[in-house]
Formats: structure tokens, C-alpha cells, sequence
């Protein structure tokens, strides 16, 4: 069989190990897929019934479905049919589901270990499940001489499937040593286990915990679940590498508590050893508007010293770096919603050059009740992924005009449907206008916070209005352009410059050569004396090599003369400048009765006053 138990009796140090007879190891690397699921309902947790939703993910995992995929949707996130890790959160599965699973891996063509959450299952049921034969071999992580004996219990745990093709199956059942206090431990029946597992491969040691048994601080006794899995390490120094799984059911990713117990478990457990966790909460995280909250998401994902990670981890379109204090780096699922996210973990041969990916995480799959979904798109996913975030983050204030909300739907639309301008020439222009990106700040969108928001606002209001829309032309600058003339709209909150910068950065794009459509710019910098109206003219000090041009008698303004038209062709680029503070009057200071006069009015303001193109 794939897996022999070691000891057959529960040891001192509470922990029941078994021996695995296949590698894990890949490359330097241990494939690991999470499984991020939906959230549970509490009915079905505490009925014990079936998880559809997440038998039907892992259907089309392992083997694909004949209208969705032509083959397993593993082989896309671990290539090469190596040895894989598939983990799934706590109460992923009810007793129901374990000969639908049980099927499902048993067919698997790869190397599996598949670790997933089950519960609230009576106790007469995991007894007969022990007793009785079939095609997989089963197995107790508990002392059946002493534990699951009452007849009126119920357990929470974990089962742990060995799947080696053409060897056999083999499941190992564990239990939840310590309750979740809050909601669980009042529950009536709830009965909890004294060991844990440790699941011995020939190259990796693997520990499945559940849940709160990562959170329990260790004690005198020293029968904490951190201070078992650090003493069996300890036995054997510099030996094998660790992965510690955690199968969660969490609704406060974010909680300070959690980073403790990361960085205790990877980086305190066992100095001399490559000590990796990865965990699979459900689908709990939301947007929220604190960073430190928002950047943990669902908590999911893969995480290690910062000893042997000094630099952090490196993001990827699905994974998202974070740093756990000053004990652990970690790379979380950027999508908080319902997905599966995979790749190899690096354990092997960490250093200075090659502990540059924790978590190979490159591409995510969504899930619904039906299964799994497309991908989104690899290279994008990132940037987009956090600039629709970026959207919900931010909704704005009760009081704002309901514009507010509209366009930021409006926005979002836009960049599920990929058309231009892309997620990143919107943050790149929002923040830096017509300036190339300086660099990626993907994951470092918190810096800029006040800015974007302010900018995301602004472009969203505009959005709303039925003679913008996006311009749909790669390459070019600005956001949005008029349905009905041929300009540009660029919002843009510069942060850390001064309007005359600003200006002068306009200066020098009028002076490029190439056509490019007129420019109309809302902006205004983050600080300083705003950003100059009209349209942008040289003078001495943007080109000092020649006069300043002469005053247009026409000017600039309501009444005069549209001599200086930025819509007609001339030999340069046009571009025109507006104060970004008239469009925040419009929905920052919002009055319903006097909305539709307000919007015609900018409008009018744009189309005629701005742009001459009549209005």
C-alpha cells in the first residue's frame, strides 16, 4: 500500500505517523495546488451534509468535464504528472461526500495527496467508515483503543488521501485537536481529538493541522499542536524538509493572531530545516479599505522564513506578496473570491538566487457551483485583478453622488472585457498622466491611496456621462474620449508632483511628434498650487531656445472666438487642462434636484468652452 502506519500505537508526543512510499519532491519544488472553496453554509456543516459545489471543483481538477475541459485542470496548474499536494479547506466535504472524493482520486492518472476538511460527522460514522474493507486502504490518526468511542459525538477533521497509480489508495482520517472557541466549543456534541498526523514521504515531511490547532499557544504540558510538530522536527536536525498544512475556516483573515502563529510555525519550529506552510481558507476575505486588512485576503496561500526569503516573496499574476512581521514572507491568492491556485512550492536548494519564488502561483481559476471556470488571463491578471479590486475597495461615501457607483461598475465591466485602455494604462495615467510607468506598483497601489481614490472617483462620475466612453485605442493617452468628437479625456491626481510640474510634463507631450488625438486633462496634483486651466503653451522656460509665442487674441474662455480649436489638425499635439476640483464639486457636494443641471453644465463647459467642438 501507498501508506503503512509507523506507529501503531498513539506515542507520548501525541502524534501518529505513516509512512508514504512516493516522493513529492519535483525540481526542487513541491506541487501544491489550494483549493480556496466557497463558503460553507452552517446548516450544512452542522447537518453533516454533502458540499456539491466542492466535489464538482474537484471533478473537473482531476479529471475535467466533457463541456468545460478536455483534460484535468491540475495538469494546467502542476505540470509534468508529478507527485501533487491538492489542499482544501476545513468542512470542505461532509461524510456523504468521501465515496464520491474517494472515487474521484482513486481514478486520478498522478501521484496524489489530497488533504481537505470534513465535519460535523458523527462518530458512529467514522468507527464503521474504519471497519470497513473496500478498494482504499483506511486508516485512524487517532487512538481508536481510547478516542471516537462516545455514540453521541460529532468530529471535525481532516482527511488525507495517498494515491500513487498502480500502487494503490490509501486515506488517512485525523482529527480537530482544539475547538474554535467562538462558535464551535459551545456547540453541543462536539468532541475533539489528541493526536495529530504526520505524513512521512521519502523526501518531505507533511503535517496536517486544522484550523485552530495552528492558533493554540504552547504550554507547559507542551500538547500544543505547534510544540508536537516542532519536537518531531527537532528529532531528526538538517534531515528532510516540512510542509504544514492548514485547512481553515476563517472568517478574520486579517487577524493579527494568524501572523503569530505563520511566523511561529515556519520560522521558530525548527531553525536548521526548510519549514514551508501553505493554507486553504474558504472564500472569507472582502475587500476592505485598510491595507493591513485587505492585503491577507482569504489568508490562502504558501508561506516561509523570512530567514530564507530576506528579500520576500515574489508576486505572480495569482499571488500576491506579503510579509508576516519580522519572522515570515508569504504569498497569498490575490483573488479572495472562490477559486483553485497552483504550483510548486521551492524547498530545495534555497538561497540569495534561487529563493526567488516561494510559491510558483501563475495562474487562478475561478469556481462555481458547476465546477471550475476559464482562467483569467495570465499576464494580466495581476494588475487587473487589483485595479477591479481597487474599485470595491473604494465605493465611496453614502453622501457622494449614486454617479459614484455607477461608473465604478461601469469601470469594472470594462476591464472584465480586456478592451483599452488596459488595468495598467489606467493606474499609470491616473497617477503619472501622460509619463510612461516608472515602475510595476501593482501591489504597492497603498501608497498611492488618497490619489487613486480620488482619481477613481473622478474618472468613474465621467463614465456615467453618455458622451464618454473609453477611447479603445492602444497606445494612446487618456482614459476615455467623446462619442461624438475626436478627443481624449485624461484624469489625472498626480502624486508627489506640483501643478507646474504637471504642466511642464504636458509641455513636453504637446512637443512630441506623432498625431495624437487633443488632450482635454482633469487634473490637479497632490500638493501646491493647482494645475494651470486651459490649454497648455509654451514659454520660456519649457523651451528656452526659442520666443514664447505670441498672445491669441481669441483667448480662452466663454464669448470668445474658438480660434485656437484643439480638435482641428495642427502641426503639434493640443492639449487643454481643467481643474480637477470642478468634477469633484459635482459628486463630493451632491444635490439629486440639482444634478442633471450640474453634469450639463461641466459638459457644456467641455464641449464648447474647452474644446470648441460646440455644445
Amino acid at each position: 500500500m501507498v501508506a503503512q502506519p509507523i506507529d501503531a500505537i498513539a506515542g507520548a508526543q501525541g502524534i501518529i505517523s505513516f509512512s508514504c512510499d512516493f516522493p513529492l519532491i519535483d525540481g526542487g519544488g513541491i506541487p501544491v495546488c489550494i483549493l480556496q472553496s466557497m463558503i460553507v453554509a452552517d446548516a450544512a456543516i452542522t447537518g453533516d451534509t454533502t458540499r456539491a459545489h466542492v466535489v464538482a471543483a474537484l471533478r473537473d481538477l482531476l479529471h475535467g468535464r466533457d463541456d468545460a475541459w478536455t483534460q484535468p485542470v491540475v495538469d494546467e496548474l502542476a505540470t509534468g504528472g508529478t507527485a501533487t499536494v491538492l489542499l482544501a479547506p476545513e468542512y470542505a466535504f461532509g461524510s456523504p461526500d468521501w465515496a464520491a472524493v474517494d472515487d474521484l482520486v482513486r481514478a486520478a492518472d498522478r501521484p496524489l495527496v489530497l488533504i481537505a476538511g470534513f465535519g460535523m460527522t458523527p462518530g458512529t460514522w467514522l468507527r464503521e467508515w474504519l471497519g470497513t474493507e473496500g478498494a482504499t486502504r483506511r486508516y485512524a490518526g487517532w487512538d481508536t483503543d481510547r478516542e471516537v468511542r462516545a455514540g453521541d459525538r460529532v468530529y471535525n477533521g481532516l482527511w488525507c488521501w495517498i494515491h500513487s497509480p498502480g500502487a494503490g489508495t490509501s486515506c488517512v482520517a485525523a482529527l480537530k485537536n482544539f475547538p474554535e472557541q467562538r462558535t464551535e466549543a459551545p456547540h453541543r456534541g462536539l468532541d475533539r481529538g489528541r493526536n495529530i498526523v504526520r505524513l512521512s514521504f521519502s523526501d518531505v515531511d507533511v503535517f496536517p493541522l486544522v484550523c485552530a490547532d495552528l492558533l493554540q499557544e504552547p504550554d507547559a504540558s507542551g500538547s500544543s499542536p505547534r510544540q508536537r510538530v516542532a519536537r518531531a522536527i527537532a528529532e531528526n536536525p538538517g534531515g528532510k524538509p516540512v510542509l504544514v498544512t492548514g485547512s481553515l475556516l476563517q472568517t478574520r483573515p486579517w487577524d493579527w493572531n494568524w501572523q503569530h502563529a505563520i511566523g511561529s510555525v515556519v520560522a521558530d519550529a525548527a531553525p536548521n530545516r526548510t519549514v514551508v506552510m501553505a493554507i486553504a481558507n474558504q472564500a472569507y476575505g472582502r475587500p476592505r479599505e485598510m491595507e493591513d486588512e485587505d492585503k491577507w485576503r482569504s489568508l490562502s496561500g504558501v508561506y516561509a522564513s523570512k530567514q530564507a526569503y530576506p528579500r520576500g516573496a515574489t508576486p505572480f499574476p495569482s499571488g500576491r506578496p506579503v510579509s508576516v512581521g519580522a519572522s515570515a514572507e508569504g504569498l497569498v491568492i490575490r483573488d479572495c473570491g472562490p477559486c483553485v491556485v497552483g504550483g510548486p512550492i521551492l524547498v530545495a536548494r534555497v538561497g540569495p538566487v534561487t529563493g526567488l519564488h516561494l510559491w510558483q502561483a501563475a495562474t487562478c481559476f475561478p469556481l462555481d457551483g458547476d465546477g471550475i471556470g476559464a482562467a483569467f488571463t495570465p499576464h494580466a491578471c495581476a494588475v487587473t485583478y487589483e485595479t477591479h479590486r481597487l474599485t470595491r475597495r473604494h465605493p465611496g461615501q453614502d453622501a457622494y453622488s449614486p454617479r459614484v457607483a455607477q461608473g465604478l461598475a461601469v469601470l469594472r465591466a470594462h476591464l472584465e472585457g480586456r478592451a483599452s485602455p488596459d488595468a495598467g494604462d489606467i493606474l499609470r495615467s491616473l497617477l503619472r498622466g501622460t509619463e510612461p510607468a516608472a515602475e510595476d506598483i501593482t501591489d504597492d497601489l497603498y501608497l498611492s491611496m488618497p490619489e487613486l481614490e480620488a482619481a477613481i472617483h473622478a474618472l468613474a462620475v465621467l463614465c456615467t456621462f453618455d458622451e464618454l466612453v473609453p477611447h479603445g485605442r492602444t497606445g494612446l493617452d487618456g482614459q476615455l474620449r467623446f462619442r461624438d468628437a475626436d478627443a481624449h479625456i485624461l484624469v489625472w491626481k498626480a502624486r508627489k508632483q506640483i501643478g507646474t510640474r504637471m504642466y511642464r510634463i504636458l509641455q513636453a507631450w504637446t512637443a512630441q511628434a506623432g498625431g495624437h488625438p487633443p488632450l482635454v486633462v482633469v487634473g490637479s496634483p497632490s500638493r501646491g498650487l493647482p494645475l494651470r486651466a486651459g490649454p497648455v503653451e509654451f514659454d520660456r522656460r519649457s523651451d528656452w531656445t526659442a520666443p514664447p509665442p505670441s498672445n491669441d487674441a481669441g483667448g480662452f474662455g466663454p464669448g470668445r472666438t474658438a480660434s485656437r480649436d484643439i480638435t482641428q489638425p495642427r502641426g503639434s499635439r493640443r492639449a487643454t487642462c481643467i481643474d480637477l476640483a470642478l468634477l469633484e464639486e459635482l459628486y463630493l457636494d451632491h444635490d439629486a434636484d440639482l444634478d442633471a443641471e450640474r453634469i450639463a453644465g461641466f459638459l457644456t463647459h467641455l464641449l464648447r468652452d474647452v474644446i470648441g467642438g460646440g455644445g
